[in-house]
Formats: C-alpha cells, structure tokens, sequence
C-alpha cells in the first residue's frame, strides 16, 4: 500500500541558470509517486525564496509541510533533490527528527534516498547536508563578488524593475521619468506624498509592477533614489557615477536634493499617513497676537472654526474665510501678468553648504537619542536641545527649497483653465488640487491673517458671511 505523500517544490532566484522550474518539479515528483504507487496528498510551494544558509526569508510551504508530517496527515515527503529541501544543517536535523519521532520517509528523484532512521543513513544526510551548505555559499559568495564588479562599474546587478527603467535598468522609460519629475516638483510645492498618490491613482498610471496601487511610502523611495541623479549605490555606500542616464538631467539636480532635504527633514511632517482636511490650518495668521502664531481648526457651536493656537482670544467660521481666501488666488493666478510671479532661483546660496550643514545636524541628533537612551542626558536636557537643532535644519530646508528651481506656482500661474484645475469638478472636489497644494500656492501669493469681529452680536438676516475688513489680505512681491 502507498504512502500518504506530500511533494516539496521551491525555486529560488536563479542567477546562475542552474535551478528547475517550479511545473518541472511537480512533473518529476509526481511520475516518482505514482511508480511507487503513493497517494499526494498536498503539494508544498515556496517561489523565489531560497533554502541556503544565508537565507532569511520564511519559507511558508515547508513550515506547513513540516507540520503535516507531525500531525500524521503525510508519512512520506517527496522532492526533487535534497538541496530542495533544504541546504542547512539545521534544517536536516529537524528532517531527521521527523524520520525518527515520526516515521517519516524521504525520498528524491535526483539525490541518492537514505533511511534516516539508521545510523548510516544519518551520516549520509549529514555529510550531504554539509557539502550542500558549502555549495550554497560558495554560490552566494560569487553572486556578491560579481554584484560588488558590476556595481564599481556603474551597471544595474538585476533584481526587480526600477521604476523609471526598463527590466535591464538601463533602458529608459521617458513616460515614467516624468512621473518621477512631477512627483518632485509637487513635493517642493508642498504637497504631501499621499495626495500625489491619490492623483496618480485617479489619472490610471501604472506602478513598477503594472498592478495594485500607489503607495506613499513606495513613492518616497522612489524619489530618494541615488539612482534618479545617476549615483551607483551598493550596501547603502555611493561608490561612484552610473552608465544609465539619469531622472533629472545635469543642471538639475539640485531639485533631486532639495526633495531629499524635505523628505528626510525630521522636523518636518512628509504627510505619508493622511491629507490635511482644513486649509487655514497653519497656513492663516492670528491677528491678536499679530507676531505670525497660526491658528488651529476647532468646533464652535457645531460649526468648523479657526482658533489662535495659542489663546482662545480668536474664533472665526471656516468656510467663509476659505471660499473668500481661495476666490482671491484662482483670480490672481488666472490674469495674464500671473507669470511675474514665477521667482527666479535665489542666486548666491550655497547649496553645498546648506546640505553638510543639514546633515551635520540629523547626525547630531541620532547621537542625542543614542544618548537619552544610554541615559547619559535628561529628558529635559534632550527635549531643549533637539528642538533648538531641529528649528535650525527647518530654517536651512526652508533656504534649499527656496533655492531649487521648482516654484510652487509654476505650473498654475497664467493658466486659462486654472479654476477647473483648483477647484476641480465634482462635488467633493476629489479631482481638483489637494489641501496641501492649494496651500503651497496662498502662501507663495500671500499672507492671511485672521482679524477679530468685536462684540457687535449675531450677524442680521442676509448680512454677508464674511464681514469685510475681519480678514487682512498682504500680497507678495509682484501681486
């Protein structure tokens, strides 16, 4: 009578053209079983995760094989060679376990079967175990040398497709470098990564993997990439200039570092998780205190208000002062002169400096955490410290921003169709521009301040929701 069989298939990834193909497996195993005349029972995959001792993926399909041969549902395990099923030492003592607490029996198509539960039969499996550990570091130790030859030479050392490249990483995908080049821009605008995702969503590109869809974090690697300037990185080290040609082409790219600047800024929120709701939040002045304190949304009476974050000496509606902040940038930014709001880079800034300067100080403080965990500083101490760092590296990522060639304005201002574009054209406005973007915008046109209304009681039947003069317009140089 045959055995209740459970058949072992896996393919790693094959650099070397040595390895079956997963179908080619299950073919040899099965027509082994069916000679012996064993039942399958199951048949356990793991694709693409190798079985070498360096290996530390978790191969679900032979944990849960294991597993069904301790419970009795498979006696007999069936692969196409040892190296299979494993290649640490390990692992064979777990599979010499399962021969000898369990009666389970091995057998290989292409391998030599021995019966593990005899002396013999385990000195054999051993010995195979080991020269088969041998061979796969062997094989490992060649991939990193050959890894380490391409990469001095500037080549791509394969894995998956990276975005922006064809499947070789050096061919070119112009459509895809654009996305790259947009996505940069609109981050130096000030839009947050999951708004610009949203609008990659909504318009039908594709990722790197032509499914799914865009992801924040994915994004924000994406544009961090050493690769995007033509940078060769291996083991997290630049070793030097690449032969594929780059996302933003020579003259650009400083764009590639100021987004860098911005999305590695610990003081600065990269709005991966969610998008602001509110415009005036941080973005409108309060008036009362009149020394730039923004203000914060709040609840009034059941209505969406602006509160100074600092007092409750100011409350105003929200969506009047909106409707009127956002009537008055759309209007400026659709006349014809709109275009002499576009400012040149600032000349004379040293964006070398700026960027040793920033780095200095994010080592700085990594070097502050390690030392209020050791506990060689006081909370106290810390929190006063790393807030003074982190106003300086705000201030210095302000000065890169305003340095890069990207404007936040560059691509609305003078615009026929601008207010389709801003306000967009469904009802929710989810296809018009984001919280963020329209932000970025107001605060290159102008500054918002919110003005108290005084004690003069509810406003009478018909009185227009926005009193005039309660909010105070200061428009920017060439307004």
């Amino acid at each position: 009578m045959g055995h209740r069989t459970g058949i072992y298939v896996r393919i790693s990834d094959d650099r070397e053209g040595r390895e079956l193909g997963v179908t080619r497996q299950e073919e040899d195993t099965r027509a082994l079983c069916d000679r012996d005349g064993d039942v399958v029972v199951d048949v356990y995959k793991d694709n693409d995760i190798s079985a070498s001792t360096r290996s530390r993926k978790e191969r679900p399909g032979y944990k849960r094989m294991l597993e069904d041969a301790r419970t009795g549902r498979i006696t007999k395990i069936v692969a196409y060679t040892s190296g299979r099923l494993t290649r640490r030492p390990r692992e064979h003592e777990d599979q010499i376990d399962l021969a000898v607490n369990h009666g389970t029996i091995f057998k290989y198509v292409a391998s030599p079967s021995f019966d593990l539960n005899t002396a013999a039969g385990r000195r054999i499996a051993r010995t195979l175990a080991a020269n088969d550990a041998g061979e796969a570091e062997d094989i490992s130790e060649r991939i990193i040398r050959s890894q380490l030859q391409m990469a001095e030479a500037g080549l791509p050392r394969g894995g998956k497709r990276p975005y922006g490249y064809g499947p070789d990483g050096m061919a070119v995908r112009e459509d895809e470098h654009e996305v790259i080049r947009e996505a940069a821009g609109r981050v130096l605008a000030g839009e947050s990564l999951r708004s610009i995702c949203l609008s990659l969503d909504q318009r039908g590109i594709p990722t790197a993997l032509k499914s799914g869809r865009w992801d924040p974090n994915s994004l924000r690697a994406i544009l961090l990439r050493p690769r995007n300037v033509g940078l060769v990185v291996y083991q997290g080290e630049i070793l030097g200039p690449a032969k594929w040609e780059p996302v933003f082409r020579p003259g650009e790219e400083e764009i590639w570092h100021a987004v860098c600047a911005l999305l590695e800024d610990p003081s600065r929120s990269t709005t991966l998780s969610r998008e602001r709701k509110h415009l005036g939040t941080s973005l409108y002045l309060c008036g009362v205190c009149d020394d730039g304190t923004p203000v914060r949304i709040t609840n009034n009476k059941g209505e969406t208000a602006y509160r100074c974050k600092n007092f409750g000496h100011l409350v105003r509606t929200a969506k009047p002062i909106d409707d009127f902040v956002e009537r008055l940038a759309v209007a400026r930014l659709r006349r014809a002169d709109a275009v002499a709001l576009l400012k040149p880079r600032e000349a004379g800034v040293d964006l070398h400096a700026l960027r040793t300067q920033a780095t200095a100080i994010r080592v700085r403080l990594e070097e502050l955490d390690d030392e209020l965990d050791d506990g060689e500083i006081t909370k106290a101490n810390w929190t006063r410290r790393t807030e003074r760092l982190k106003e300086r590296l705000s201030k210095i990522s302000d000065q890169l921003a305003v340095a890069s060639p990207v404007n936040a304005l560059a691509d609305l201002a003078g615009d026929p169709a601008v207010a389709e574009r801003w306000y967009g054209r469904e009802e929710d406005r989810s296809d018009g521009l984001s919280v963020s973007r329209r932000d970025a915008a107001i605060r290159a046109l102008m500054t918002v301040t919110l003005l108290p209304l005084g004690r003069v009681g509810r406003l009478p039947k018909g009185a227009p929701e926005l009193r005039p003069g309660s909010v105070r317009i200061d428009w920017h140089e060439s307004h």
